[in-house]
């Protein structure tokens, strides 16, 4: 998991909405967060589903809006924005071959 420190306080962060975009599509739609219930809604969780054996590369988008994108710094170790200066600095996942059969 990644491990999230916001600089800003919680209550503005948690009062956001929050989607996945990513190349398993395209770039083409967002995947919306849902909140869980259990803790207020401070744990949130998103799924796609991806090919097996394909890397796949993603941002989060915040409130809708391809300005305010969330994404790596260059060393990966922290998480910049929201803001529009994310367009290429991209997580990326490396895709695991299926251990299923064909």
């Amino acid at each position: 998991p990644i491990i999230w420190r916001f600089f800003e306080s919680a209550e503005v962060a948690l009062a956001r909405r929050y989607a996945l975009v990513g190349s398993w599509d395209g770039w083409r739609s967002m995947v919306h967060f849902e909140r869980s219930p259990e803790d207020g809604g401070r744990t949130l969780r998103a799924e796609v589903k991806v090919p097996a054996g394909v890397d796949v590369m993603f941002q989060v988008i915040c409130n809708s809006d391809w300005n305010e994108r969330l994404f790596p710094s260059t060393t990966g170790d922290e998480v910049l924005g929201p803001s529009e200066e994310g367009h290429d600095k991209n997580w990326k996942v490396l895709g695991r071959p299926s251990s299923c059969g064909p």
